[in-house]
């Protein structure tokens, strides 16, 4: 089930369990329209681990109301566990990029890279269109697989610096000297032929596609210093700015140096473009600041910096007054980065501390809430809303607490 209707659920678990409080206790406070509910999206597809949805234990199931269960039925036969455990344990952004990060570091699986390569260039078509026998064809596949799976495990321990260049070309030329004995025998000079002319449109392709991407970073203003500072090259931006590189450069979709640090937590970098002349306060088009984007991913570090630089920490991007790096930390899931921001004075009263708030209790983190609640956050209807649905997954047996 498409996860975006998770939302009508959510209605329908907070209508059926107002009604539910509401019989026990009138006086429960009814939700209002002041939301605290701007949410920041994520292109990041993350799964969280331990979906507890098909998981009651006897003792839950034993207290709960026939109402509940009823719901709770309906829940578990419209959504699968993980929509059930990401809608009552929604994922902060710090485990998003935990996440990601875990994904990033998992080893490089080279056979099933060139496996994929194989049938995504069109080596596998042409081997049908040339003519080969079906034995023929896999033995060719399996010594093209093998070969390029050699290739691509040495680029990367190349890439790592675990060996060196000239020792991975030597075992390049064994690995290519192999694939050619394996394959012999096989091909007409009619059908090499046809292999080298579909090498030469492949090599065309992937040059001018790298042309294209270049080309198109230059159109969009990229230069190296914000390059540089994405990759966390701190040399190279050191060189860029001692050569007289802008540190105030933005690319036409709103990139800077110091904006791609934050979003990095490089924070070495970061000073030594502050002390350059980056200004904390610029922002980029869409409106976010360093010092949210820093905030976002709960970079305590880089906002502690960034303030320090004299970032505002009220700042948000109009007309929304809950967009606001406080409202970024507390979605982060990073109590210590929403602590940096409050002790620099950020306002936990408006809009932002109540959105900030709802965060915290949806996240079920109490320490934050506790401090969000001692800096002055209304504790109003929409945060109550959150209590109650946490509430009902944690009776329900939904919430991982």
């Amino acid at each position: 089930m498409n996860f975006r209707t998770v939302s009508f659920v959510v209605c329908g678990a907070i209508a059926l369990f107002t009604v539910f409080i509401a019989f026990r206790d009138p006086s429960k406070p009814t939700v209002d329209n002041d939301s605290a509910a701007f949410s920041q999206s994520t292109n990041r597809d993350i799964e969280t681990a331990g979906p507890r949805g098909a998981n009651q234990t006897a003792t839950t199931q034993a207290t709960l109301t026939n109402q509940e269960q009823v719901l709770l039925t309906e829940l578990q036969e419209n959504y699968t566990p993980a929509e059930l455990d990401r809608l009552f344990n929604p994922p902060t952004t710090i485990e998003l990029e935990q996440s990601i990060g875990e994904r990033l570091n998992q080893p490089f699986d080279a056979y099933a890279y060139a496996s994929r390569k194989y049938d995504e260039d069109g080596w596998s078509q042409l081997m049908d269109d040339i003519g080969l026998t079906p034995d023929e064809s896999r033995r060719v596949r399996d010594a093209w697989v093998q070969l390029e799976a050699a290739k691509s495990e040495l680029y990367d321990m190349i890439t790592q610096g675990l060996v060196d260049p000239l020792a991975a070309s030597d075992e390049i030329g064994e690995a290519e000297s192999n694939f050619l004995s394996r394959i012999a025998g096989i091909f007409s000079s009619e059908q090499l032929a046809e292999l080298e002319n579909h090498e030469r449109l492949l090599l065309a392709e992937n040059a001018a596609q790298v042309q294209a991407e270049y080309q198109g970073m230059i159109d969009g203003g990229y230069t190296g210093i914000v390059v540089a500072a994405s990759r966390g090259d701190l040399a190279s931006v050191q060189a860029y700015l001692d050569s007289g590189a802008d540190p105030n450069q933005m690319t036409t979709d709103g990139e800077t140096a110091l904006h791609n640090a934050a979003w990095y937590n490089e924070t070495e970098i970061m000073r030594i473009l502050i002390n350059a002349g980056a200004d904390v306060n610029l922002t980029i088009p869409g409106g976010n600041s360093a010092l949210r984007r820093a905030a976002r991913w709960g970079h305590v570090e880089a906002v502690e910096l960034l303030i320090a630089a004299g970032a505002d920490v009220n700042y948000y991007k109009v007309p929304n007054p809950v967009s606001t790096a406080l409202t970024a930390a507390a979605r982060s899931g990073s109590t210590d980065t929403v602590r940096a921001l409050l002790e620099a004075g950020a306002d936990a009263t408006g809009p932002a501390g109540r959105a900030s708030l709802g965060e915290a209790v949806t996240q079920g983190n109490r320490d934050m809430e506790q401090l969000l609640l001692e800096s002055g956050a209304e504790d109003n209807g929409s945060v109550a809303a959150a209590r109650a649905l946490r509430e009902l997954g944690r009776r329900l047996g939904l919430v991982n607490d």
